[in-house]
């Protein structure tokens, strides 16, 4: 029988759609959520929203790290590495300065 987490956080942030992070005393959850489409020809009609567990982390920046990378496998065609990389740092650097003003914040 599979053990539940007594205390569960869960991290939601616009910066990480669709993905967001659960934490528990186990460990760093990445999830996602999925919207069931209405007009698909097996669907009831209805708009169900759930989440799907993706992967599993020891520690925060190892979620977040993966949810980049993820972020970043958007199956697009780049021209060159040049643009790829523009792209990538434009992902870092949102989540980056995210973390950089909360930390500056509290201190």
């Amino acid at each position: 029988m599979a053990r539940t987490a007594k205390n569960q956080t869960v991290i939601e942030d616009p910066r990480l759609d669709p993905y967001f992070i659960t934490i528990d005393e186990f460990n760093h959850t990445v999830n996602i959520k999925i919207t069931k489409n209405a007009n698909h020809f097996r669907s009831t009609g209805n708009n169900k929203t759930y989440s799907k567990s993706l992967s599993y982390f020891p520690n925060f920046e190892w979620a977040l790290n993966w949810i980049i990378k993820e972020k970043m496998n958007d199956n697009k065609d780049y021209s060159s590495l040049d643009a790829f990389y523009k792209n990538f740092k434009n992902e870092v650097k949102q989540i980056k300065s995210y973390i950089d003003e909360k930390i500056s914040s509290n201190s």
